[in-house]
């Protein structure tokens, strides 16, 4: 719908603003299509030209930072393969700590990690519009009271309705033995209190069957606590 009024504009332009410096906040750097997902109405993504208008805006005012691999391939025609990253400014215009981590491209890790990462937040983004909040990103340094690493760290920790979940974006399936020591410990991290629920989120209903086939051959202690949803799922939901 046309927003007629200037100040309509100026708020909108400005929520858009707030909703993607926080999330780079702790995402630290995304692409085009997350943050059309991420400015979108929750069902949809926001057309690729209000992306760009917004993220050119705010790299021209110092708070982001863009960057292109020097190949672009085949795939990515018309320069479209663009990291968006937060930097100090950026931080600091949502009051954020101005020392925390800033975008650096070198940082980005392998395409899996990478693909990976924005499969997570689009997961992220879809559970944000259907009620999900207070993201947290496990990170390798966390310690337990006794100054062990955990021994698993999910893509994400949150809360809904009052319980704190583990949300798991599973792009692509492990082997049925690395799901076995995976749940075992997401069941010891239940039993300490640090979660008490574990959401899968998979891109297909094919994924999902494959999942679920992995699921009864192991059978996991405590299954109650493992569920399991699809990108399809999560947009037939309606927003909170």
């Amino acid at each position: 719908m046309l927003i007629r009024s200037w100040h309509e504009r100026q708020a909108r332009a400005e929520q858009k603003t707030q909703a993607l410096l926080e999330f780079l906040c702790t995402e630290i750097w995304t692409m085009y299509p997350v943050i059309g997902w991420l400015i979108g109405d929750g069902s949809k993504p926001a057309p690729r030209q209000t992306v760009h208008n917004l993220v050119t805006r705010l790299e021209r005012d110092g708070l982001l930072r863009t960057w292109r691999p020097e190949r672009i391939s085949d795939t990515d025609r018309g320069g479209r393969h663009v990291y968006v990253g937060i930097r100090r400014q950026g931080r600091i215009r949502v009051g954020a700590d101005p020392e925390a981590r800033v975008f650096e491209p070198r940082q980005l890790g392998d395409a899996a990690k990478r693909d990976h990462k924005l499969f997570a937040q689009k997961v992220r983004i879809l559970l944000t519009a259907r009620g999900w909040s207070d993201w947290e990103v496990p990170e390798q340094h966390w310690r337990d009271e006794n100054g062990r690493a955990w021994p698993v760290l999910s893509d994400y920790v949150c809360h809904k309705d009052g319980i704190t979940y583990a949300i798991e974006a599973e792009r692509t399936l492990k082997s049925s033995s690395r799901y076995n020591e995976v749940w075992q410990n997401h069941i010891d991290a239940v039993m300490d209190g640090r979660w008490s629920t574990v959401l899968y989120c998979l891109p297909s209903a094919r994924e999902k069957a494959s999942f679920e086939t992995i699921r009864q051959r192991s059978k996991p202690g405590k299954s109650s606590i493992f569920s399991v949803t699809t990108i399809d799922e999560l947009l037939s939901i309606s927003k909170a």
